[in-house]
């Protein structure tokens, strides 16, 4: 898909993640590392990483930032570990976004239904469903509908 498809619409649905967008080949690597919850280490004011389940932020100012690094002073802000159930959830979510899409069984067949124009069955894979176009607006909204 070309920028200038993206161009036309209103800049409150221009997706923040622009990787979900890309054509076959260009997507962000690190975009991928998110999705598939590898590690990742983040580096500047508000960045996040992840190593083995745990992440963490960064301060999120320049200042303050510069100032915990020039003092020798750790910058992370704060952390999470992440528990299996919670990490499970998440890659559902994650994997839904990008082209090899999920499961069709990840979501009832009520949901299937009700996600007609947003979910098709992936085009090599009759038991994966992934986003369409429409579907990829609504990206965050159709991953609370996984099922559990």
């Amino acid at each position: 898909m070309s920028w200038s498809t993206s161009d036309s619409l209103p800049r409150a649905q221009i997706n923040y993640e622009v990787s979900n967008w890309s054509r076959p080949g260009h997507e962000s690597k690190h975009n991928f590392l998110y999705w598939r919850q590898q590690n990742y280490r983040g580096f500047g004011c508000a960045a996040h990483s992840h190593h083995n389940g745990r992440r963490w932020w960064n301060v999120r100012t320049p200042d303050r930032y510069i100032d915990l690094v020039a003092a020798g002073e750790s910058v992370e802000a704060a952390s999470e570990t992440l528990d299996a159930d919670v990490r499970r959830v998440e890659g559902q979510q994650l994997v839904l976004r990008t082209r090899d899409g999920i499961e069709r069984s990840a979501f009832d067949e009520s949901t299937i239904e009700l996600l007609d124009g947003m979910l098709v069955p992936h085009a090599d894979d009759a038991e994966r469903v992934v986003l369409t176009r429409s579907g990829r607006l609504m990206a965050n909204e159709i991953s609370m509908r996984l099922s559990d």
